[in-house]
């Protein structure tokens, strides 16, 4: 969502999602109390979104040490975006690969 305006329009068949910065949390929360659904992907710690969120999918962060890392969470999120697009069909896979050609640099 790009702007309160959007909000208006928020209903139950909406997905949202969060960058962790306070505005997109904000806007998640919101976008919740709409009845969107939530989907947060989080550390042990927790989001301030993890009360909103629909689901809620955490993944270890400890790396080797002083070090976290975020590579279980990528691949969770990657995992869920491959299941999307798989069971979403072709056109949302022709419309990512249109994207991808788009920003390559050595375009196809």
């Amino acid at each position: 969502m790009s702007s309160s305006d959007d909000m208006v329009d928020i209903t139950d068949t909406n997905p949202s999602g969060s960058d962790g910065s306070n505005d997109a949390i904000d806007r998640s929360i919101t976008a919740a109390r709409r009845g969107a659904k939530v989907v947060l992907f989080t550390d042990p710690y927790l989001s301030p979104l993890a009360s909103s969120a629909t689901v809620l999918l955490t993944t270890v962060v400890d790396g080797p040490r002083p070090f976290l890392t975020l590579a279980p969470a990528l691949a969770v999120v990657e995992s869920i975006v491959l299941g999307v697009v798989e069971a979403s069909g072709t056109r949302l896979r022709r419309r990512l690969e249109s994207f991808d050609r788009l920003t390559a640099r050595d375009p196809r």
